[in-house]
């Protein structure tokens, strides 16, 4: 579960994640889940496609995957235990391992794939454990990064979808005018609808939408007819189940799992913000407990027979985020009836059916959210120039793996998951110079300030130029300024300094600390606030006040005696 409760909810979210909402919301929020998570099937259809199995190997490998994320979105929302985030983040079939799949299945088949999903899924538990020492590689601006490139990468697909491109012939204009109805009725029910506006205003689109395409004529006839001769429960085929292994195939699955794993780490910091207005960083414990979760999920569907891994939906955070319900009882709900629909062939024929502009809707309606929420975690920061050639770069990177995907095909073969995934190209290159530019960062400095004269302005420019070369948040620096100011100026009064004060400045990721060093008295910061007698009687009285003011502007303050002179330490988290 969260090490520790949530903060108060931002403004958009209406249940978080320890909230029980009314059955007809969990109800309604578990349905549209569901519905996303269909979207990314095509995931494993395309690799089920290049295999060239037999129908009934294709629906009992899909049957498989839904088990794989019913199982898994389960495993996340557990309170207790180490393989859980405790958050609602719906699993999904990842596309991460869309390019090491199909190798595998060249090279192998199905059971050669099934035993490599098996060994990324052991590397992605055991990169779990080591999540603790990636903490200051991995700061909010380099979270919003990855938030960022998720919804930009759902916001394409979702935009091919809708408009047809890149379809072996030209959409028809019905195909156009679903799309359009679709997105028109979800933003409309968004911005107008209310709160079950907000609450269902996806579902209602995906319903009309599916039921607009199936009039116009763009869903298949022959689907409904074959689903119309379908049993109303069966067991999956389990013929293709096989496990094999090839060394050669370590490293695209190595990557590809490393990268479901910072992916994993971006969605659970989204799940963080979602249910905590406070939210200033990833807190690692409930990271590394959804990444183990992830990494065992995705080795689970590997043992069953899934064709792909496992990640948490982005989409479906984006979900999370347009309807503002987080609470984690829409997971079991969400998982049980995906474990259920594995049995129920009529449920998954139709589910694979829905309608590419109906799906592409969705997509770029939930990728709206998730850009927003990514750009508002990169503008935390005060960016210095190191920071924003990080994001600009990482950025310009992973958009060229859209614009140009044949990049891919000029690589060595292991490097053909990380060339062509926007996503992974772009996060691990934001990974590396975030690496690499934490290199000569200087994390100290020192101002001298006469006690008589303009300090304000001089104090003022010193830390806000120091907050920008570390990338230090704003108001934590806001607060540090106006606390130093405090503190100088009680040392002027109350510590009778002779000479210059000087005022030193580090930052270590995790906290601010200021540090005044003069020639004088010694200042005491009391916990408890002294009389009025002790105020108005004696000089004591007034110094020990000013402490007592100065204890309550910093999360941590003391003195220190020096050989020549006092030090006066603040401490601001960060």
């Amino acid at each position: 579960m969260p090490t520790k409760r949530p903060g108060p909810l931002p403004a958009d979210t209406i249940f978080g994640v320890e909230d029980q909402p009314p059955w007809t919301t969990v109800a309604v929020a578990a349905v549209q889940h569901i519905g996303l998570l269909a979207t990314n099937f095509v995931v494993a259809l395309v690799v089920l496609e290049a295999a060239g199995v037999t129908e009934d190997t294709r629906n009992g490998a899909i049957s498989m995957v839904m088990i794989m994320c019913g199982l898994g979105t389960l495993l996340q929302a557990c309170r207790r235990g180490p393989v859980s985030s405790g958050y609602l983040v719906p699993i999904v079939a990842s596309a991460v391992y869309v390019g090491p799949a199909l190798a595998a299945v060249q090279l192998g088949g199905l059971p050669l794939l099934a035993g490599m999903l098996m060994f990324a899924g052991a590397v992605e538990m055991a990169l779990s454990r080591a999540l603790h020492r990636l903490r200051p590689f991995f700061p909010p601006e380099i979270a919003g990064l990855v938030i960022f490139l998720v919804g930009t990468t759902i916001a394409v697909l979702g935009v091919r979808d809708m408009f047809g491109i890149g379809f072996g012939t030209p959409p028809s204009l019905m195909h156009g005018w679903i799309a359009a109805l679709t997105l028109g009725l979800m933003v409309a029910l968004q911005v107008w609808g209310g709160a079950w506006g907000k609450l269902a205003g996806p579902l209602i689109g995906v319903v009309l939408g599916y039921a607009a395409a199936a009039a116009g004529g763009l869903v298949s006839v022959d689907a409904f007819a074959h689903v119309a001769r379908l049993p109303l429960i069966a067991a999956p085929d389990l013929s293709h189940l096989g496990w094999a292994f090839d060394p050669r195939l370590m490293i695209p699955f190595a990557l590809a799992a490393l990268a479901s794993a910072v992916k994993t780490m971006g969605t659970i910091a989204l799940a963080q913000r979602v249910n905590d207005a406070t939210w200033v960083r990833l807190e690692m414990k409930s990271a590394r407990r959804g990444v183990l979760g992830d990494g065992l999920t995705t080795f689970l569907g590997g043992g069953l027979g899934s064709v792909v891994g496992a990640n948490p939906g982005s989409s479906n955070a984006g979900l999370v985020l347009a309807t503002g319900v987080a609470s984690r009882s829409v997971a079991w709900p969400t998982g049980l009836l995906l474990i259920a629909m594995a049995f129920i062939p009529t449920a998954s024929v139709l589910l694979i059916q829905v309608p590419k502009p109906v799906s592409g809707a969705v997509l770029a309606f939930s990728a709206c959210f998730i850009m927003s929420s990514g750009i508002q975690m990169i503008a935390s920061r005060m960016l210095d120039a190191r920071k924003t050639l990080v994001i600009g770069l990482a950025f310009g990177a992973g958009l060229s793996a859209e614009v140009f995907p044949d990049l891919a095909r000029h690589v060595p073969d292991w490097l053909g998951p990380v060339v062509g995934s926007p996503l992974v190209c772009g996060m691990l290159l934001g990974l590396c110079l975030n690496a690499a530019f934490r290199i000569g960062v200087r994390q100290r400095a020192t101002l001298r300030l006469p006690t008589e004269g303009d300090r304000v302005h001089a104090l003022k420019h010193f830390i806000e130029l120091q907050g920008e070369r570390w990338g230090a948040r704003r108001d934590v620096m806001h607060r540090a300024e106006y606390a130093l100011d405090q503190l100088i100026e009680a040392v002027i009064e109350h510590g009778e300094p002779r000479g210059d004060i000087t005022v030193s400045l580090s930052f270590d990721e995790f906290s601010v600390a200021g540090a005044v060093d003069y020639l004088g008295i010694g200042l005491q910061f009391p916990e408890q606030r002294p009389s009025a007698d002790e105020i108005v009687d004696t000089l004591d009285g007034v110094r020990r006040l000013a402490g007592f003011l100065l204890r309550r502007s910093a999360d941590r303050i003391s003195t220190v005696a020096l050989a020549e002179g006092s030090r006066v330490e603040m401490i601001f988290d960060h």
